[in-house]
């Protein structure tokens, strides 16, 4: 009776299989097809599910005798059938085949088979597992009588349909429900949907686990690849854009250990997790509107920071498959796989959950996400307001076999299950269009307020930190105030996600933020004073992470700090002109605040563009040193100074720095010497990069300067090394201080490039007051000229020049840089290799006596030559008499060569 009776534990899809026999006599045909040389180990039963009930299953309480009165009136034939020896080292097969009451026994007759399979340790079933078991061959028939079903000929969006399943490693106990889930996404896409295997692949992570496996059940293991770095690498590699653009493509992510809990920190070198960070990038570079993605996994952290965008994301996170709810994952599976086939359940259709009574008509995605979330024992979001959606999802999804949904929405279940000693904090912002969903749940659910949101206002969330730690720590107002001010509002695909560790001693306060898209503009922190300046702030995400990305983009939209508000310097702020929200780009401009005396400089901030490439590593150690041009007598100092090094756009990853406050630093040394401007803090570590990419990265610099000369001067160099010692970028930082009197923001000046035939290249300084003085500075930090312009002629030091004005009624100083790439060329040619003609284009105008020639580098083709008007900029060569070969195009000057091109005639 065990036997049957455990068959009841996982409910599946059903797909078309054919068979000849429908009766007692001839059943064990069918199974001897089914499960060949097995067949002698399988038992099997044909009849009525109520008499099968009857037979193998005497319920215990009324939920369950109501479900078996429901299927109770059915005398449609099943056959059931049960394989002793197990298929799979946790789990027997079990199949259900639905064969309809009245068929024609001369012709082949459909029936519908579910799978399942059951866990041995885990036959005493609950209440809702077993009225679920019990829904299962009703299901299976609605759902095949809602299939639709069509021959592949039939089906365009077969071959335009691809499907891509990643399985993490779940852990001995739980991974035969991730084959499980597996097999039904499988039968569905190619059973249901008609979509070709060849358009499905699947990668498992092994764990010790065989990786080949019989999905479809017709005799033959699928073509299942181990996810190992390379395969995963060198599938996503070969899945250009332009191969999907115009394909459906579903991901689906199961299992637990599918990133790790901290996969942005880990290093990929084992074969049980899935490289998230290979996803992303491939994502990124996709075409948003074909996406859509399913993700079911015990496991799920940073999953959220991994698929982002306008797709498709589902996951019932942490617990959703343990212990007693480990059917919930699966049962929402089904849900959303009703939902898109459409799926009539009737009013008597309960999976016996009391949130779940009122599930008549169609399947929703808002009722199977509730459902899932609250089986998971989250009772909190039982409630549907708590689905946050940018539009209503009921009735939406409906799905066809032509006419795929364009895109899906964004929901998220985060779980905060943790242990009792653990109190996290973590928040969910998410745009509503117009409405913002504001989430706190420390201590269950603190926040649970809508509110309607302007496009002129600003958003307030905020993330209370326990008092907790040290004494010192321990503050009546221990709040971030978190400001959100986005330029332009979208359309409901904007969003924030941030988490808050509890302050717990030397444990490291954590703040991520990831936005969606690239609508939000500005990000405001405030933070107490002792927390920002702590030195037990450590890690990878540091106050200053915070500070990073305050600032707006120019200085009419600073942000300014009422008096005696500021985070770092507190009461103290009143007595320092605070401007320290200015970002500065190197290739724009500088901004300089000046104090005379010892006062305290205000935050000044400037970035480093730079490239880094990580061959064989995902961790590299990087470190910063600030070099002086020459030695001072006078104190000149700084403090409170903090770095940071940006890579790419992804704010999660963004911001790896080391640090705390920052000494005093003399710059009393002797001429050259390079000092670490924060000693060991500075160093900057762990940065994670994906093997052989190049990143765009910035060097972001804020400092503050305590002066004790109004006359000094001084040149610093900001210099970023490799933990060889070695500068990751060829072109040093070089920022100039100058003392001066005064105070307030200066801006303003600008460079002109200009290249003409005469004078080269030339840089002319423009919006500068008339009484002003100009210097100029090479890449080399040397004084090349001074006046408002200066001409660098044709051969010139590439890198960045820096722009010096003084104002000599006020003695302020403003600083301006420009970087040229300072190319020699002068010629270009396009197309390249080139067809009937070539596209000729010069950097200056043509000079008097200036021609273009055409000649074939194996001299086998006469030469072309065209002479050019003088003042001429471009021409183009008729090249469609020429023969396949090299070619070299020169621009001569008076029968010199001045250039030269090598092109390719094709």
């Amino acid at each position: 009776m065990k036997k049957f009776f455990s068959i009841f534990l996982l409910a599946s899809v059903a797909f078309l299989l054919q068979a000849t026999v429908v009766d007692q006599s001839t059943a064990l045909q069918l199974v001897k097809s089914l499960y060949g040389e097995r067949a002698d180990s399988v038992n099997y039963y044909v009849g009525s599910v109520e008499k099968y009930v009857n037979k193998y299953y005497s319920p215990v309480n009324t939920d369950e005798a109501a479900s078996i009165d429901w299927l109770s009136g059915s005398d449609e034939k099943w056959l059931i059938a049960v394989d002793e020896q197990p298929l799979l080292r946790w789990g027997h097969d079990c199949s259900y085949f639905y064969i309809p009451k009245e068929v024609d026994s001369s012709k082949e007759i459909p029936h519908f088979r579910v799978k399942g399979s059951l866990i041995p340790h885990s036959l005493k079933l609950q209440c809702a597992e077993k009225n679920i078991a019990l829904n299962l061959p009703h299901r299976a028939m609605r759902l095949a009588q809602a299939s639709g079903f069509k021959p592949l000929e039939s089906n365009p969006a077969a071959t335009d349909t691809k499907v891509i399943i990643l399985m993490g490693n779940d852990g001995i106990n739980y991974w035969q429900y991730d084959w499980d889930m597996c097999s039904q996404i499988y039968q569905l896409f190619t059973q249901k949907y008609l979509i070709s295997k060849d358009n499905i692949n699947i990668f498992a992570s092994d764990g010790g686990n065989n990786l080949n496996h019989d999905l479809d059940f017709d005799g033959s293991n699928e073509n299942v690849q181990e996810a190992t770095l390379d395969n995963l690498y060198n599938f996503f590699k070969s899945m250009s854009k332009e191969s999907v653009e115009k394909k459906h493509v579903f991901v689906f992510y199961i299992g637990g250990s599918l990133v790790g809990e901290n996969y942005l920190n880990a290093e990929f070198t084992f074969d049980d997790r899935i490289p998230a960070i290979y996803v992303k990038e491939w994502f990124r570079e996709m075409p948003n509107n074909i996406f859509s993605l399913l993700i079911c996994c015990s496991q799920s952290e940073g999953l959220q920071e991994v698929i982002q965008g306008e797709n498709m994301v589902i996951t019932t996170d942490n617990n959703s498959i343990r212990s007693d709810s480990r059917t919930s994952n699966a049962e929402f599976l089904r849900y959303w796989i009703d939902a898109m086939a459409g799926v009539d359940r009737s009013s008597g259709a309960s999976l016996g959950n009391e949130a779940d009574t009122n599930l008549d008509g169609k399947v929703t995605m808002k009722e199977a996400f509730n459902y899932s979330a609250y089986n998971a024992s989250y009772p909190s979001y039982n409630n549907p307001t708590c689905v946050s959606t940018p539009k209503k999802l009921a009735d939406e999804l409906a799905f066809n076999n032509s006419d795929l949904p364009s895109r899906f929405y964004s929901l998220y279940i985060r779980d905060n299950e943790q242990d009792k000693g653990d109190n996290t904090s973590t928040g969910l912002v998410t745009w509503n269009s117009p409405d913002i969903w504001v989430r706190n749940n420390a201590d269950g659910f603190e926040n649970q307020s809508s509110q309607p949101l302007n496009k002129q206002d600003e958003i307030y969330v905020y993330v209370r930190v326990n008092n907790a730690g040290p004494a010192e720590y321990q503050h009546d107002n221990k709040q971030v105030d978190l400001f959100w001010k986005p330029k332009t509002l979208g359309l409901g695909n904007d969003s924030l996600y941030f988490s808050l560790d509890s302050w717990l001693g030397t444990q490291p306060l954590t703040t991520s933020i990831s936005p969606q898209g690239s609508l939000i503009n500005e990000f405001v922190c405030h933070m107490p004073k002792s927390l920002l300046n702590s030195s037990d702030i450590v890690g990878d995400v540091l106050p200053f992470d915070l500070m990073a990305i305050i600032a707006p983009p120019n200085e009419t939209d600073t942000f300014d700090f009422p008096e005696g508000t500021d985070p770092v310097l507190g009461p103290e702020s009143k007595n320092v002109a605070v401007n320290r929200m200015t970002v500065i780009d190197p290739t724009l401009g500088k901004t300089m605040v000046r104090k005379n005396g010892t006062q305290l400089e205000p935050y000044q901030r400037t970035t480093l563009p730079i490239s880094i490439m990580n061959p064989k590593t995902g961790t590299q150690s990087y470190s910063i040193e600030v070099m002086a041009d020459k030695p001072s007598k006078d104190h000149n100092a700084f403090t409170n100074s903090n770095i940071a090094l940006k890579v790419g756009d992804d704010l999660h990853n963004a911001w790896i720095a080391g640090g705390g406050q920052s000494q005093d630093v003399d710059i009393d040394k002797t001429d050259g010497t390079a000092f670490v401007l924060k000693g060991t803090d500075s160093k900057i570590q762990n940065i994670l990069l994906p093997q052989g990419k190049m990143f765009d990265a910035k060097l972001v610099f804020d400092f503050k300067m305590i002066s004790a000369s109004e006359d000094g001067e001084h040149v610093f160099h900001l210099l970023l090394k490799d933990a060889g010692g070695n500068i990751v970028d060829a072109e040093s930082f070089k920022y100039l201080f100058k003392s001066a009197t005064g105070t307030g923001t200066i801006s303003g000046p600008g460079i002109v490039v200009t290249n003409n035939a005469d004078e080269g290249c030339a840089l002319e300084a423009t919006n500068v007051a008339p009484e002003s003085e100009c210097q100029w500075y090479d890449p080399s930090a040397s004084l090349i000229s001074e006046g408002k312009k200066v001409v660098l002629g044709t051969d010139f030091k590439t890198g960045e020049y820096l722009l010096a004005t003084t104002n000599k009624p006020n003695g302020t100083t403003e600083f301006v840089t420009t970087t040229l790439n300072g190319t020699n060329s002068i010629l270009s040619v396009s197309p390249n290799p080139v067809g009937n003609q070539a596209n000729v284009t010069l950097a200056l105008p043509a000079k008097q006596g200036s021609a273009i020639r055409l000649t074939s580098v194996s001299q086998s083709q006469p030469a072309i030559e065209l002479a050019l008007v003088p003042g001429e900029k471009s021409c183009i060569l008729d090249t469609s008499s020429l023969t396949a070969g090299a070619y070299v195009v020169n621009l001569l000057v008076n029968g010199d060569v001045a250039d030269s091109v090598q092109v390719i005639k094709k």
